[in-house]
């Protein structure tokens, strides 16, 4: 039972994930699990000055309950290269900038915000 306000903040964020959130296929080494996620995904795009060249680049962080993420019954850790798929396109998992590839998403460590790039889309 969560005991101080930051212990409830990360059970809500737990709760909302699971209720709300959107089913992905988090696969690693050959084992598969499905769970939920809250999904933020980023697109960056540019045109060069003359409107020919076009760029695009998109990514997403996952947001999972850390209990859920189990691969053949023990808890998993992230790790790179592992591949996410969220309907039709699949990512994988990879560090962002000087951001390491997963990170807690509160104080308590309920929650993991995974970092992805997408490799395949429709």
């Amino acid at each position: 039972m969560p005991t101080t306000f930051l212990d409830t903040n990360a059970e809500i964020l737990a709760e909302t994930i699971r209720l709300d959130g959107e089913e992905i296929t988090y696969t690693s080494g050959g084992e598969s699990v499905t769970l939920c996620a809250l999904v933020g995904r980023q697109k960056f795009a540019a045109d060069d000055d003359r409107g020919r060249l076009r760029i695009e680049y998109s990514d997403a962080d996952f947001l999972v309950v850390v209990a859920d993420l189990q691969l053949d019954g023990a808890q998993h850790t992230p790790k790179r290269r592992d591949q996410i798929t969220w309907g039709d396109r699949t990512f994988e998992v990879a560090p962002f900038g000087d951001e390491r590839h997963y990170r807690p998403a509160d104080r308590g460590a309920v929650c993991w915000r995974i970092h992805a790039v997408e490799i395949q889309s429709p």
